[in-house]
């Protein structure tokens, strides 16, 4: 039995401001067959809209408000991510984490063998 995500269906054009309200959680769903579990993540469209965030946050200037800024959109990303189950919250990690490190000027190459070590 395999385990897959999915996201809700909407309908119509949406701002990210309107399906704000909207539930962000993936639904899950079971599908039978001899397939080990895996969880199939879907990049929510907030947590990209955050990631850009960040990124911008980063190429500003060094000064303490952006400064200040920064640390508070990771506590409300942290906030977010709290809420998923434990499987959900790690991948979710493992992307913002390296998206942060892509942002601040990291090397992909650096990170890119990094992760939990259950993908494989």
């Amino acid at each position: 039995m395999g385990l897959y995500l999915e996201q809700p269906e909407t309908t119509g054009l949406s701002s990210p401001a309107e399906g704000a309200n909207e539930s962000e959680e993936p639904a899950v769903r079971e599908t039978e067959g001899s397939a080990p579990a895996r969880v199939e993540t879907i990049v929510d469209p907030m947590t990209h809209l955050d990631i850009q965030e960040l990124a911008n946050l980063t190429a500003g200037d060094a000064d303490v408000e952006n400064f200040e800024r920064l640390f508070t959109k990771l506590k409300e990303m942290k906030d977010k991510a709290s809420s998923l189950p434990h499987e959900q919250r790690k991948v979710h990690a493992e992307k913002v984490a390296k998206a942060f490190w892509m942002a601040i000027g990291g090397e992909e190459d650096e990170v890119d063998d990094l992760s939990s070590g259950e993908e494989s």
